[in-house]
């Protein structure tokens, strides 16, 4: 049934606060630009550091909501919005239909006013009225609707990603993946126990007033931030108490099995948090540890957070891990009894906390990743030592980067041997997508 509206409609909007127009200014920008291929903001990733509530909800939420809202446009315009006025009928949808703090008088109004405010036509922004009036009065109607809607509308997943895991996983555990995927990510944190346990940081939590309990998948190790509150704002944070990674990252880290005394390699290691899972579990006794990326702001990031955890028994530098001449040059005849490598991949294990990542999967791009992660296997694995464990691990779901890749690299490389692979499920483990595979290297 079509609800569609005339751009004739407009209603006079009523009075709003200030900084709420400012912030839906904000998102609907953002969201312009990143419909426009321009990705989006760094604070948006960033969890650590995020103190835009309103904002880091909204443009992660349209993103993550793309699809099952240009389905509900489809139902109440008669032809497609023009593009000026479409990050505004998104963000003003995404409040009316699934965020549950906002009125629906100020998701309408205010959107509206924020959008005439930045210049929006005044037609365009009759016809943004009218369509979100209308939205409004069928909320309901579409939120019934939405159940019954084939799965990858439904859940607003690419045909193309939900149909590879339908056919790789079933249709039950496909759909059970998006849906775990399109839920909010929460702030998780480790505190480093040689700094702090976690009992006694959860009573400085407690004490500052955040609510956090320990995360089923490793209790002994992270909390899960209840509160809503920026992890920099947090006790501990400038002191490196802590560090904010999910708990999928410390698998790759435990295969490893690094040990005081040895010489390790994390060969991908921006933006460092299993290279301070590394650096902690050897605190106690001496090691030398190399910490390397290829992209300069990368490592600036790295270096950052390091320096932040008061991490001081970590080498870095640039090194392009792909590159055979280059590691040879890096490693100057040295091999290493651990190498870690956290092979860049088409991460379609994190899209609950990067909804971008599934609009930009693509077949070119999961080729381009394989081809690299070939690479690194290949290099690195001429760098370990006899008797030495290489892990190699991704936050990807597809069995191309994972088992299938790891199968064919040790058909062509006979001295090294597969010791153990996991993998990890996230609507089971409630918490990111990951596999890893711990090959050893035999005489």
């Amino acid at each position: 049934m079509q609800h569609a509206v005339s751009f004739e409609v407009h209603t006079p909007t009523m009075p709003h606060p200030h900084h709420n127009q400012t912030e839906r200014f904000r998102a609907a920008s953002m969201i312009a630009d990143w419909l426009r291929g321009h990705g989006i903001p760094w604070f948006i990733r960033d969890e650590a550091v995020s103190g835009r509530p309103f904002v880091t909800e909204a443009v992660s939420g349209v993103i993550r909501w793309r699809r099952w809202l240009e389905h509900v446009i489809s139902k109440i315009a008669k032809r497609p919005p023009p593009a000026p006025v479409l990050p505004h009928l998104l963000l003003g949808l995404y409040q009316l239909l699934i965020m549950d703090d906002v009125p629906c008088f100020a998701a309408v109004n205010e959107t509206v006013e924020s959008a005439r405010e930045a210049g929006l036509a005044t037609p365009l922004v009759r016809f943004l009225n009218g369509a979100l009036r209308t939205a409004a009065a069928f909320a309901d109607t579409f939120k019934k609707e939405r159940l019954i809607l084939p799965a990858p509308i439904r859940e607003s997943y690419p045909d193309i990603l939900y149909s590879r895991w339908a056919k790789e996983y079933g249709n039950a555990a496909a759909l059970s993946l998006c849906e775990w995927s399109n839920t909010r990510p929460c702030v998780v944190v480790r505190p480093r126990p040689d700094r702090i346990s976690l009992e006694k940081y959860s009573c400085m939590l407690k004490e500052a007033g955040i609510r956090a309990s320990p995360h089923p998948f490793d209790p002994k190790r992270f909390l899960i931030i209840e509160s809503s509150v920026p992890a920099s704002m947090m006790p501990g944070y400038e002191e490196g108490l802590f560090y904010v990674q999910d708990p999928a990252t410390a698998v790759a880290v435990d295969l490893l099995d690094p040990r005081p005394g040895q010489k390790i390699l994390d060969a991908c290691a921006a933006p460092g948090g299993k290279t301070a899972l590394i650096a902690d579990s050897i605190a106690t006794g001496r090691g030398e540890v190399a910490a390397t990326d290829c992209n300069v702001s990368r490592l600036h990031r790295l270096r950052q957070n390091l320096r932040r955890l008061r991490i001081d028994n970590v080498f870095t530098a640039k090194l392009n891990a792909a590159d055979m001449d280059e590691v040879k040059r890096f490693c100057k005849g040295k091999r290493f009894d651990r190498i870690l490598i956290d092979a860049p991949c088409t991460s379609t294990g994190v899209i609950r906390r990067r909804p971008d990542i599934k609009w930009r999967f693509s077949e070119t791009r999961l080729q381009t990743a394989t081809r690299t992660q070939k690479m690194l296997l290949l290099t690195l694995s001429e760098a370990l030592e006899i008797g030495g464990r290489l892990v190699y691990c991704t936050c990807s779901m597809e069995p191309e980067e994972n088992e299938q890749l790891i199968c064919s690299f040790l058909r062509d490389n006979v001295r090294l041997r597969l010791l153990v692979e996991k993998k990890i499920w996230p609507p089971e483990t409630k918490t990111d997508g990951a596999y890893a595979a711990v090959l050893e290297r035999t005489a």
